[in-house]
């Protein structure tokens, strides 16, 4: 640590309370094959915040995102700023 860095303590929440509430599980056995998983029950895909994505080694996940669905939704999103800027093109 740097000499002139020091710790202050404050008496302030640690994060927001949208991020302190967020939904994650705890699942390992059951990879979030069931109802017990608090993602699956809340209609979410798991994300890195829950623990059934700490460790690779294990089985996947049961619930959570294919990376191709994430990669198809961020293309569609291009698609759309690419047809807004056409559409920009038009008008002038």
């Amino acid at each position: 640590m740097r000499p002139e860095w020091f710790p202050i303590m404050t008496p302030l929440q640690p994060a927001p309370d949208a991020v302190l509430h967020l939904v994650k599980c705890g699942c390992s056995r059951e990879r979030c094959s069931t109802n017990r998983c608090q993602c699956r029950k809340a209609g979410l895909p798991c994300t890195d915040l829950c623990s059934c994505m700490d460790n690779e080694e294990d089985e996947p996940c049961n619930n959570a995102i294919e990376e191709e669905e994430e990669m198809g939704s961020e293309s569609s999103d291009e698609e759309e700023e690419v047809d807004v800027d056409d559409d920009d093109e038009d008008d002038s």
